[in-house]
């Protein structure tokens, strides 16, 4: 039995479908040349939701339009219609886009793991194109152009194959464990003799500019292993002339560098030699390097991004640029013999003719944008040696933002408010819907808040201060397992609050901080001081609680929103959560606060409560089933407001002590993940961590 569907429509999709896929697939090719890298500037579920659409909808529709294009050649009976010729010049383009634009291969690190998947894809699509080259011979006029096209094609979609194989995770280990490890090794073995060649064999006059030695030392070097003498080279005073330097060019090589030793990151391999980190760290830690060093995370993150999202690692290399060069000329070549062959043809439609000038010129327009994209890459920048041309790279490309540069916020005691209208969450627990409204419920009612000058300079801060102790990678090591005991250790004063940690998991600390510094802001009406000032000394002046709030709603929006950064010790946070929540909601029944205008009425009412000093709630109660820290948290908060200094003398420090034991305890593969939805402060931290000395010891060579 067939469908009623009437003959006007059946050859409405006869003559449409074909077509409709091919303007289709150009459209997905331009947006995503024009708005795939945005994805590393925005945290917009909305803009993420369109590109993630567009990268698969664009595979899909070029191999639909493949598979379309053969039926259609085979129904018509005379291989000398032009339209089947036509056809087959189509799918050659659609084999050019199914090797994408060069500013996305991946969405997800997963991508990267499927390259083989892809490898067959090009197989099966590059024998399909070519069939359908086939069914038009020896008719066809069009061969030429199809047939440079079809090389395009082959050459773009295998370039992608390769840019996916070289982001896989196997292929970053290998490279990463291969090509540092002896350097360490023998730096620390002949580290003497290694400074003697370097005051022999550098020029003195060849110093003009920072780091003009190392690039000497690299070319002398070209085609090989990086050579221990220009490791040493590049862990000397160098570095510091680096990130005095305020040309962002020259941070950006000196990113570029660095990168290529903690690349391995990403895999879970770390630098061991205690040589290394003494060279690498102690620059670093000077104040004048600050910002400078600042600028060099962020940029090291960018290079994160596009070695794991886009083909700029495939593309860097020579044969990259003279196949590109190669097949820009085919294209143009494609485009003249077109020309000529269709002044000359009949049988061809103005509208197909439009659309495949349309792809002509598409092809033209946006390998031309992706090439401007590719040279003005981050990778292009530092990887490149001299800078004559780079001089005329302008100044928004290099100062462009590299992340989102913000961070969402949510609290515990909104996230007990924020429910109306009540009766859709009365009706989402009867239908077991309510954790999906509560999804729902954070991301509608969370604020985002800009990571500001102030709050790196606070982070920055706070790791310098720790980091100066460190003599080599045991302290690195140890000094990671620190989650608050050594701020509470800095004082006698602070002995009575070391219950918060030591009597509580993690997560746990995190959630009973948390609710504490909500209680004590909201009790106090929320001051609206904000800024960071300095002393007569140029050094940092403590933070305010402005500072302690944004770090505070961020641990906590993660904690519930994204759950795997936080995987690594969550145990039975769910439980702690759900109860907590649950008594702070009959809390607030009881005392007829509903909606959260009342946030503050809420703080100061908890904070009314009576508490005891050497019992936790559970134990005051003697209900042993609860898991709730509401009113633990209530007790913390008031033993910080008795404090004699004030609440936010310790909690600044204790702040800054959690997020870092979040950060460089998450695993790293989710801090590669976030690099492609707009980043994370995590994740800066997690990577300017390592940068002063920190980090676990998953050695290459130890």
């Amino acid at each position: 039995m067939e469908l009623p569907i009437p003959k006007k429509v059946l050859k409405l999709w006869d003559e449409w479908h074909l077509r409709g896929c091919i303007i289709l697939s150009l459209f997905l090719q331009a947006f995503l040349v024009l708005f795939a890298s945005s994805r590393r500037r925005s945290k917009r579920t909305f803009v993420l939701f369109l590109i993630w659409s567009a990268y698969l909808l664009a595979d899909w529709v070029a191999a639909v339009a493949i598979g379309a294009i053969i039926k259609t050649q085979g129904d018509i009976c005379d291989p000398s219609n032009g339209n089947v010729a036509l056809f087959a010049f189509w799918a050659s383009f659609l084999l050019l886009h199914l090797g994408g634009p060069d500013s996305i291969t991946s969405f997800a690190l997963e991508d990267n793991e499927l390259w083989l998947r892809h490898l067959l894809a090009l197989v099966l699509q590059g024998v399909a194109a070519a069939y359908s080259m086939f069914l038009t011979l020896p008719s066809n006029k069009l061969w030429l152009p199809t047939m440079l096209v079809f090389v395009v094609g082959i050459f773009k979609y295998g370039e992608r194959t390769f840019a996916l194989y070289l982001a896989s995770r196997e292929r970053i280990a290998d490279s990463a464990s291969t090509s540092l490890p002896n350097v360490w090794a023998q730096a620390e073995s002949t580290s003497t003799r290694t400074t003697t060649r370097m005051s022999t064999s550098t020029p003195t006059s060849a110093r003009a500019y920072p780091g003009h030695d190392i690039q000497e030392a690299e070319a002398s070097t070209e085609g090989q292993e990086i050579s221990y003498s220009s490791m040493e080279i590049y862990l000397c005073d160098e570095l510091s002339k680096y990130l005095k330097c305020s040309d962002e060019i020259i941070l950006v090589e000196l990113a570029y560098k660095l990168f290529q030793i903690f690349k391995g990151l990403i895999v879970n391999l770390v630098p061991s030699s205690d040589l290394f980190r003494v060279k690498i760290s102690r620059p670093f830690l000077k104040d004048e390097h600050t910002v400078g060093t600042l600028r060099v995370i962020e940029y090291e993150l960018s290079l994160f991004y596009e070695i794991l999202h886009t083909k700029v690692v495939a593309a860097r290399r020579r044969v990259g640029f003279v196949f590109r060069f190669i097949s820009f000329f085919f294209i143009i070549s494609a485009s003249a013999l077109f020309f000529s062959s269709e002044k000359h043809s009949d049988q061809l439609q103005n509208f197909d003719i439009g659309l495949t000038y349309a792809l002509l010129i598409g092809a033209v327009v946006l390998d031309f944008l992706s090439l401007i994209r590719l040279i003005s890459s981050d990778w292009m920048l530092g990887a490149f040696k001299g800078r004559s041309w780079k001089k005329y790279v302008p100044s928004v490309i290099v100062k462009r933002r590299r992340w989102s540069e913000s961070i969402f916020q949510y609290n515990l005691i909104s996230y007990c408010l924020d429910e109306h209208p009540k009766c859709v969450y009365n009706f989402g627990g009867y239908v077991f819907g309510r954790r999906i409204l509560d999804k729902l419920k954070m991301a509608l009612f969370s604020s985002s808040e800009i990571v500001t000058e102030d709050l790196k300079l606070f982070i920055f801060a706070q790791l310098k201060a720790r980091s100066e102790n460190l003599r080599n990678s045991i302290d690195g090591m140890m000094a990671c397992c620190y989650r608050g005991q050594l701020t509470l250790m800095s004082s006698p004063s602070y002995d009575k609050l070391k219950w918060s940690i030591s009597r509580f998991k993690f997560a746990e600390t995190l959630l009973l901080w948390h609710v504490a510094t909500e209680l004590i802001i909201g009790a106090e009406k929320r001051s609206s001081s904000s800024s960071i000032s300095t002393n007569g000394d140029g050094k940092l002046v403590r933070p305010n609680k402005r500072i302690c709030k944004v770090i505070s709603d961020y641990m906590f929006y993660l904690m519930t929103m994204q759950p795997l950064m936080m995987s690594p010790f969550l145990g039975n946070w769910e439980i702690v959560f759900q109860d907590t929540c649950a008594e702070a909601k009959r809390f607030f029944h009881k005392y007829q606060i509903s909606c959260d205008g009342d946030h503050s009425k809420a703080c100061e009412k908890i904070m009314s409560v009576e508490t005891k000093s050497d019992k936790l709630a559970a134990e005051v109660k003697g209900d042993s089933e609860s898991k709730s820290l509401l009113f633990d948290a209530c007790k913390l908060a008031k033993e910080l407001r008795a404090l004699e200094e004030g609440p936010w003398a310790v909690m600044d420090r204790m702040w800054a002590e959690l997020m870092s034991y979040a950060a460089v305890n998450c695993e790293s593969v989710m801090h590669a993940q976030q690099q492609g939805k707009g980043g994370e402060l995590l994740s800066f931290t997690w990577l300017l961590m390592y940068h002063h000395g920190f980090g676990f010891q998953l050695s290459y060579d130890e």
